[in-house]
């Protein structure tokens, strides 16, 4: 059960990391102030004015070789991540240990929900920095939480009958 912990945790760590770097990259192409008029190649939205987060997600995806892979792994790493930290709360040996791992699990579903719901200005209006920035707010806590829950779970005295799983 110690190897399986320690795999989870390791798995927990890469996907984490790749869900940074690769925001990390997506980061440098969010533009969402002001509107451009898309004329990119994929056809049905050519002169359309739009959001410049959208048209750049646009030419990523259709103007760029393999210009899915990133938004897609991203996307991907960050619901592995959720899973497996789902995981870990479960394989926590008391309640409270659990608990303790809920705490990252939800700011978890709290950052990804954020970054669902930043809404695309319409043309003409000020941009929205409000739930991006929660949303990059709450992905930097997620590891200062999981450092305080395997912390608190290394640190807290398991009982004989717990730990031997009887």
């Amino acid at each position: 059960m110690r190897r399986f912990l320690l795999f989870v945790n390791v798995t927990l760590i890469l996907l984490f990391t790749i869900a940074l770097v690769t925001g990390g990259l997506l980061e440098f192409v969010y533009a969402p102030d002001g509107y451009v008029v898309y004329n990119g190649s994929y056809e049905p939205l050519r002169s359309v004015p739009m959001d410049p987060a959208y048209e750049a997600e646009l030419r990523i995806r259709f103007d760029t070789t393999g210009g899915a892979l990133v938004p897609d792994l991203h996307q991907l790493s960050s619901l592995l991540f959720m899973a497996a930290l789902l995981l870990r709360m479960i394989l926590a040996p008391t309640l409270s240990q659990r608990f303790l791992w809920f705490a990252p699990l939800a700011t978890t579903v709290l950052a990804m929900a954020a970054g669902f719901l930043v809404p695309y200005p319409a043309i003409g209006e000020m941009p929205v920095y409000g739930p991006y920035s929660v949303h990059l707010l709450l992905v930097l806590a997620v590891p200062v939480l999981m450092a305080f829950a395997w912390w608190r779970s290394r640190t807290s005295t398991v009982p004989a009958a717990e730990a031997s799983g009887g």
